[in-house]
This record gives C-alpha cells, sequence and structure tokens, in this order.
C-alpha cells in the first residue's frame, strides 16, 4: 500500500484520539492544597471534575510541579508535621516524603541546577531557607537570614539571584545561587506575603498583606521604584508574562486585583469566593484558578470576560490554599 495512503488514513484516526492534544489548557490536571482536611485535591480542568484526593501531612499550603511535570511537592507547614510530600502524577500516590525541613510554606525550583528553595516559614527560630536536590530529595545546604519568617522566594535563572520575602522583617532579601550570600535587603510594605517576578520588565511584584498594596521592585537596583493600591489584604500575585498583567488575590475582598505591568496601575477588579489564596494562569492565558479558603472551592475565571464562570466545591472544611497547574 502507498505510504501516502496510509499517512492520509492515520492522521484523521490520531485527530480523533483523546490521547492526542494539541496543548490546549483545558487537557491540564490543577493540584490544590486543602489545608482543612491534610488532602489534596486533583481536578481535571476539561471537565471541572476531582479525579483523586491524596492524603498529606498536616496543613498543607504550598504546591510546586517539578519542571518535568513528574512530581508535585506539597508544603505540609504544621509544626507537627515539617515535611513535604512527594506525589507521583502519574499515579497520583505520594513517593516520598521530604523530612529536613521545618514549617515549611513555599518551594520554587532552579531549572539550571535542580535544587530547590524551600523557606522554613514556621522553623523556632523562623529565619532559615532549605536548599534540595529534587533529583533525590536530599538537603544540601540551609541559607539562614538575620530576620524572621522567610515566605515566599522567586528564582531569576540567568543572574543567579533568587529574592525571598521576609514577613517578619517587612523586606525581601536577594542573595547568590552561586554562594547564598545576601546581596541586598530591599524594603517593602507591612507583612509581605507573595511575590512574582516579570521577566519582560525585569520587575518584581510583592503582595503587602496589612498595607492592601503591591510594592514593585526594579531587580537592576534592587530597589523599590512603585506602589499599588489593591484589594483588601493581598496574599498572592501570579504574572501573566505574554498579557503583561498580574494578578493578585486579596483574601480581605474576596477579590482579583488586575495589574498592567507596563504602566503599573489597577486596570480591573474581579469578584471571586471568600477568601481567595492560592492562582494559576492557564498557559494561554483565557482562564485562571483560585482558591478560596473560606468558601472550600476553587473559582473558574474567564479572564476575557473578566468575570467567575465556573466554582468547584472541594468539600467542607477543606479550606484550600495553595494551587498548580500541571
Amino acid at each position: 500500500m502507498n505510504i501516502k495512503y496510509i499517512i492520509l488514513l492515520i492522521i484523521p484516526l490520531i485527530l480523533a484520539s483523546p490521547y492526542y492534544s494539541f496543548g490546549d489548557e483545558s487537557a491540564q490536571q490543577l493540584y490544590v492544597a486543602n489545608s482543612g482536611n491534610s488532602s489534596v485535591s486533583v481536578i481535571d480542568t476539561e471537565t471541572y471534575e476531582i479525579i483523586a484526593t491524596v492524603s498529606v501531612g498536616k496543613w498543607p499550603t504550598g504546591v510546586t510541579v517539578s519542571p518535568d511535570k513528574k512530581h508535585v511537592y506539597v508544603m505540609n507547614s504544621s509544626p507537627e508535621s515539617s515535611s513535604v510530600s512527594v506525589i507521583n502524577t502519574l499515579t497520583n500516590e505520594v513517593e516520598d516524603i521530604i523530612t529536613n525541613v521545618v514549617g515549611p510554606m513555599h518551594m520554587t525550583v532552579d531549572t539550571i541546577t535542580g535544587l530547590a528553595y524551600i523557606t522554613d516559614t514556621y522553623d523556632k527560630d523562623k529565619k532559615s531557607v532549605t536548599i534540595i536536590d529534587i533529583n533525590n530529595n536530599s538537603v544540601k545546604a540551609k541559607k539562614k537570614f538575620n530576620s524572621i519568617e522567610p515566605f515566599d522566594t522567586v528564582i531569576i535563572p540567568d543572574k543567579r539571584v533568587a529574592y525571598v520575602v521576609l514577613s517578619g522583617g517587612y523586606y525581601v532579601a536577594a542573595f547568590s545561587l552561586i554562594d547564598y550570600m545576601t546581596t541586598a535587603r530591599i524594603p517593602v510594605g507591612r507583612l509581605p506575603r507573595g511575590l512574582a517576578y516579570d521577566s519582560a520588565g525585569g520587575k518584581i511584584y510583592v503582595a503587602n498583606h496589612d498595607d492592601n498594596s503591591v510594592s514593585i521592585i526594579d531587580i537592576t537596583e534592587n530597589k523599590v521604584i512603585g506602589t499599588v493600591k489593591v484589594g483588601d489584604n493581598p496574599w498572592y500575585i501570579e504574572v501573566y508574562i505574554p498579557g503583561r498583567k498580574a494578578y493578585v488575590t486579596c483574601a480581605g475582598s474576596n477579590s482579583i486585583s488586575v495589574i498592567d505591568t507596563e504602566n503599573d496601575t489597577v486596570i480591573d477588579t474581579i469578584e471571586v469566593g471568600s477568601s481567595p489564596r492560592g492562582i494559576a494562569i492557564g498557559p494561554n492565558g483565557k482562564k485562571a484558578y483560585v482558591s478560596s479558603k473560606r468558601a472550600d472551592s476553587i473559582s473558574v475565571i474567564d479572564l476575557v470576560q473578566k468575570r467567575v464562570i465556573k466554582t468547584i466545591p472541594l468539600g467542607k472544611n477543606t479550606q484550600p490554599w495553595g494551587i498548580a497547574l500541571r
């Protein structure tokens, strides 16, 4: 049989196959850390159905997907647990537990070295970041700070530098990824929480929970170049670089503040469920997923229509916190 004829027969079968994907954001899984019942919900973003529930440690908060998408790391923040659950995304089962951490809150991976940086937010002196090798989940080092409560980090691989929020000291510290020496201390607002990096503008956005604002840091000069007022009690920020926007979860006003990152002004406010925490943006920038802690649900936002189009219930007292798309 002619090879061209065979190809013409096969192509329609491939395109019709449920296992074939064009990379549409609907063909994804959303991992949600439920801080209220020590579990992770796995949601199919096409059907909005919960397809798995994974038991983890007490008070899970931050969620990070490995660069190869084969594992999901869940921070178990309670001092009683003080661990990281490692979920195999093929089986959606915990295959390892990292225990040499203390009250971990968030984890960021350096894609160049394969090292991950975990904020030990609730250790007894609240001053360290634990560095692990995700190839074998072993602890490589600890970076100590002079102030308390490291909360969240971002990594800028090409500059070999990381930035960490020190919530108790009201500042952001920059440190070298080569020798771990602190290179800058940048004062921000009161009780800073999440932060996000805008590579297109060379800026870092920091959510100041008690000031209802976002500080904007220029990474070339390592100083705050602007402050934007947002909704009440901002927690986390997600930057969608192609669209030049930053999305800020504001727990006190049950809303998302949308910042235009070209001129650093708030251009929209989107109402969501009660006490929003984590946020994840779909890869084509058309949808966002927000965990609503007090509503025990996920709000699905159409970012073109600027409104919630679906609410996914997770169950009573689940209290969802961190979320991540795979």
